[in-house]
């Protein structure tokens, strides 16, 4: 009986250390929107009009990188996501990515996500490719292309750990 309350204690205190989980379910609905390419936004919307109003959990980074930040927990960029916008001179989205970072439990939740974007745009899209990119690790690119539909690419790294995972995202126009 003290064998199994010591090692209750021990993995509540483990748990109680580790970061907090990554929302899959709010970055799945960030992934794929009912409206837009990406979080709600598409091309040619305006950055002025995206900072004005970020989605809720959201902070605004607006001096060379363009982006809306959701960080998870007190380790800023290591579980949590963002939402990147490639601007034109104009100020109008001419690319969208969402970078997706996980340690511990995370990594799982990263590695996922990976599926859920692979099956997604494999029915959306069609026609799309993945290869290993590494000898050690599955750290893969995948890449979807179509006609008068967005190119998609997806990184994921597993950076030799299997506590860490980042996904990467990123959709630029049709050719």
């Amino acid at each position: 009986m003290r064998a199994h309350l010591l090692t209750f204690a021990l993995v509540a205190s483990v748990a109680a250390c580790g970061p907090k989980d990554l929302p899959r379910e709010e970055i799945t609905e960030v992934l794929f929107p009912s409206k837009g390419l990406l979080a709600g936004y598409d091309f040619g919307d305006s950055w002025q009009d995206i900072k004005a109003k970020p989605p809720e959990h959201f902070a605004v980074r607006d001096d060379d990188t363009k982006q809306l930040r959701r960080d998870v927990g007190d380790n800023a960029g290591s579980n949590g996501y963002y939402v990147g916008f490639g601007l034109d001179d104009a100020g109008k989205v001419k690319s969208l990515s969402v970078h997706i970072s996980g340690k511990k439990q995370n990594a799982v939740t990263v590695r996922a996500l990976l599926d859920d974007v692979i099956a997604h745009y494999d029915k959306t899209i069609g026609g799309g490719r993945c290869s290993r990119t590494g000898t050690k690790d599955n750290s893969s690119n995948c890449s979807w292309e179509a006609p008068g539909k967005p190119r998609i690419r997806v990184t994921y790294h597993e950076m030799l750990d299997l506590q860490s995972g980042s996904l990467e995202v990123s959709l630029t126009p049709p050719k």
